[in-house]
């Protein structure tokens, strides 16, 4: 315990000491880059919990919406499916129609 004591002790008075070293990129101490890097850190660790804060109330919304989701969709589905049906005698008329239009005009070229 006496060498951890002593070894803590050299450890806080080196960095305490290289902690008030200018540093060699820019006019600032180490200690303010330091200072600079931890509130950065917070700053984004606060960003962090905001984002996932927002993104679980917005899966919890998504979750109570999707029942809803799935009611809507599947009325289009039947919605759809009863459209088609009811226009497939008129789309038979029309290729009909058009069938005895081509008829027609191949006729009519002919003479």
């Amino acid at each position: 315990m006496k060498f951890f004591t002593i070894g803590l002790g050299i450890g806080s008075l080196v960095g305490a000491a290289i902690s008030f070293l200018p540093n060699a990129e820019n006019t600032g101490k180490v200690k303010d880059d330091v200072k600079a890097w931890v509130n950065d850190t917070a700053s984004d660790v606060n960003t962090l919990a905001t984002s996932s804060k927002s993104a679980s109330q917005s899966a919890a919304l998504l979750q109570a919406e999707l029942p809803q989701a799935q009611k809507t969709l599947n009325s289009l589905k039947t919605e759809l499916s009863n459209f088609q049906t009811s226009i497939k005698p008129n789309l038979e008329a029309i290729k009909s129609e058009i069938n005895q239009t081509m008829t027609t005009i191949n006729k009519v070229k002919k003479l």
